[in-house]
């Protein structure tokens, strides 16, 4: 018991990282790269998440990056309008600058052994913790079958899609773009509207999957209650919220 009580602990303490590079992979969206703390490097599993303390206050973000590939931690930022953080991130942030984390946090985990397909839906930057998934499930030699499903609003917003597409090349990934508001100047051709309908009209017997799905509450909650229609097992719907 004293060494869970331990463990709390030093999740709950605030760490010092500092910034080691940051990309604008779409008008809002922003990769960031952090120091990992020493203390976490081996600690952390693929779908967690940490708090970075800006102005007295935490702010949750999912770790992008599988453990044990690299030595920092990736996280995916969207610009949330009138958000100090944000702000700060997309305008004043520079190489080296020191930020206060605490974690990582959560329960959200690839449930070993994979022994099902595996059904893997993101909606905006929830494909962070799916990134993660699918580096630490290829790293590890996964024989399963994969799906990726990734809802945006409009093509600019698949801001990592040429990764996607490369595991779909060179993996057994099959990997659907999902647009649920395509304008005119993204000339798409793909799949439109809800993911979750999207996924049901391509598979509609659900029954034999694992799903582990992260986005918008509404979405998941829409996906939650149509993928048990489809014969999912309600224990294989694997999800996080923060």
């Amino acid at each position: 018991m004293p060494a869970i009580i331990d463990a709390t602990r030093q999740k709950m303490q605030k760490l010092t990282t500092r910034i080691l590079m940051a990309e604008r992979l779409s008008p809002d969206i922003m990769l960031l790269f952090l120091a990992c703390p020493a203390t976490i490097r081996a600690n952390y599993q693929s779908g967690q998440y940490i708090n970075i303390h800006y102005n007295d206050r935490p702010r949750s973000f999912s770790l992008a990056n599988a453990p044990g590939q690299n030595e920092h931690l990736e996280l995916h930022i969207r610009r949330v309008p009138d958000n100090d953080f944000t702000d700060y991130i997309f305008e004043k942030s520079s190489r080296g600058d020191v930020l206060e984390m605490s974690g990582p946090f959560g329960e959200f985990s690839i449930r070993q052994p994979c022994e099902h397909p595996l059904l893997f839906v993101a909606g905006g930057t929830g494909f962070a913790p799916i990134k993660s998934f699918i580096e630490y499930l290829l790293a590890a030699g996964n024989p399963q079958a994969m799906h990726l499903y990734w809802e945006v609003r409009t093509r600019q917003d698949l801001y990592l899609e040429t990764l996607a597409h490369a595991w779909q090349r060179h993996h057994d990934i099959h990997y659907t773009p999902v647009l649920s508001q395509p304008g005119k100047a993204d000339h798409w051709t793909g799949k439109q509207g809800l993911v979750h309908e999207v996924v049901g009209a391509q598979l509609n017997d659900l029954s034999p999957y694992e799903v582990y799905i992260s986005g918008p509450p509404q979405m998941i909650a829409s996906a939650h209650r149509h993928f048990l229609d489809l014969g999912l097992t309600a224990e294989h719907f694997h999800t996080e919220s923060y």
